[in-house]
């Protein structure tokens, strides 16, 4: 616990002494995460932000991984498989995202349910995400 407490507390430092780095962004998009806001995703493990618009919509926002970290959008299905079985299937993906890099996103996603997942690809370390942006989900 006191591992987690110390890397999250580093992490928010670094946030704090570099600055945010805001991307100016639609007014309209309605935001389901808060710049600022802090993930820690443990080996081999995600976490997911979930959306459910009812028309063609983007989901979009930037962060910061401590270390390398892999982003998706699943649907309602695919969300299931990497729940249920742990398989990895997807509509979009960023590709690997290196550490330290301030990412910014932009990913399509139809009408429905879908769940915007990170995923730690790595089998030592453990990663923690900070929001620079509001992430939001705004018309496409």
């Amino acid at each position: 616990m006191t591992v987690v407490i110390a890397v999250v507390v580093v992490v928010a430092a670094i946030a704090i002494v570099e600055g945010r780095h805001h991307t100016s962004g639609s007014s309209s998009g309605q935001v389901v995460t808060a710049a600022g806001t802090i993930y820690y995703i443990t080996v081999g493990q995600y976490n997911a932000i979930s959306v459910d618009p009812d028309t063609p919509s983007v989901i979009a926002g930037s962060f910061k991984c401590t270390y390398p970290v892999v982003l998706y959008t699943m649907d309602t299905q695919q969300f299931e498989a990497l729940v249920t079985h742990n398989e990895v299937n997807y509509t979009w993906t960023s590709g690997q995202i290196q550490n330290y890099t301030v990412y910014h996103f932009s990913a399509p996603v139809a009408a429905g349910a879908w769940s915007l997942v990170f995923i730690d690809p790595s089998k030592i370390n453990p990663v923690t995400v900070v929001f620079y942006s509001n992430v939001t989900l705004g018309p496409s």
